[in-house]
This record gives C-alpha cells, structure tokens and sequence, in this order.
C-alpha cells in the first residue's frame, strides 16, 4: 500500500511525531504492523520491530534536502515504542517498468544515485525503490541492515546513472552535500545505537569524497 504524498511544503515528520491520530488499524503480516491515521487525513505504518537504520537514512535523506525518503519518526503506539512510516501511494516498484528510468526526471535520477553513492547502498533493486511516473519522481524505501551493512551488491539506481552519463554534480546538489557534511554532526548527537553511528560516520566520509571529486564515477 502507499499513500499519496503530501503537499509540498507539508512537514510530514512534524505529522508523524506530534499529529492527532484518529484511528489505529492492525494489519496482517509477520510483523506487527498497524495503519495509522491522523486527524488531517494523512497515514502511516507503524512497525515496533522497524530498523532504526531507517529513521538515520531519513535523517540523511532530509538534511540533504533530497526528498527521496518517506519520513519516519520514533513515536510509541498504545505504549509501544517504534517507527512510523509515511505511507505512500501513486507510485509502484521500478520492478513494473521495463525501462523505469524511462519515467522518472534525469534530475531525480542522479540525486537518487548521490544518495545511494553517499550511504553506499548495497541492496537498491527494483524492489527497493518506487516510481511516481505522474510526478516523475523516485521513493527509496526498505533502507535497513540489508541495505546498509550487508555484503550485497545490488546499486540499480547508481549504475543506471553511471551508464546514462549523470555522474557529474550539478552546484545544487554541491550545495546539498555541503550543508549535509557541516550539518551531520548534530544527527551524530542524536543517534545512540551502534549501528546509526557507523552508517552516519560513513554517510559523511562518502560526502566528503564526492566533494572533493565533484563526481559519483569510479
């Protein structure tokens, strides 16, 4: 299920975080997941045995200014702590496209590349990613231990850049990237388990290469 996404300018983790919510729904699954809706109209899953990687690639993903990741948010439940998810809808894993890069902005494209290259995302299949084709957009999802720690080596999005040629950075996304390493040190702060901590020190030693080499090509 995914959700249509908010208006832009909308502060959906400020929603998540701190919104009234109306109704929460159990969903079936092998986790416990719940539908959770807020009194706007807005939803979101919540899962209590969610990655907290999740929440660090969002932290990532919004520092950035990228707008790549549904946001996420730690807010207990009936008194259990986890995660909640910005539901998304209007769009569908690049898995239903032949030619998915076909549908999305090549500007789209080559942020969702950076931020792959910075967090060294080792699990980007078409499962992994959504594509909004009316809004010409990509949705990074399932960012958790498979994506960030494992040995895989599946980078569908970064490789589909490298091929198309969208390897050297515009001054915006310079910008971005700028405003990430000077700023990542205060989700540094925050983070408290092992695993937030490395992928962040990793995400900032990866942005610094690409601001050194001005590149995402080998």
């Amino acid at each position: 299920m995914f959700e249509v996404p908010p208006s832009p300018g909308v502060d959906f983790s400020g929603i998540l975080e701190k919104g009234d919510i109306i109704e929460t729904t159990p969903l079936g699954g092998s986790a416990v997941t719940a539908m959770v809706t807020f009194q706007d109209g807005n939803k979101a899953i919540f899962s209590p045995a969610a990655s907290s990687l999740e929440l660090a690639v969002f932290w990532v993903d919004h520092l950035l200014g990228f707008g790549l990741v549904p946001a996420v948010a730690a807010r207990p439940i009936n008194d259990q702590p986890g995660l909640l998810t910005q539901l998304i809808t209007g769009a569908k894993p690049a898995l239903y496209y032949k030619t998915w890069e076909d549908a999305v902005q090549p500007q789209e494209l080559l942020k969702a590349a950076v931020f792959d290259y910075i967090l060294d995302s080792r699990d980007r299949r078409k499962e992994n990613f959504l594509i909004d084709e009316k809004l010409q957009k990509l949705w990074l999802i399932n960012n958790d231990h498979h994506m960030l720690l494992s040995y895989l080596d599946r980078r569908d999005i970064l490789d589909t850049a490298i091929k198309k040629g969208l390897t050297n950075l515009t001054p915006e996304i310079l910008t971005a990237i700028d405003r990430f390493y000077a700023g990542s040190q205060a989700f540094l702060n925050r983070a408290k388990e092992k695993e937030m901590i490395d992928v962040l020190n990793r995400a900032r030693e990866r942005a610094r290469m690409i601001l050194d080499k001005k590149t995402i090509n080998a």
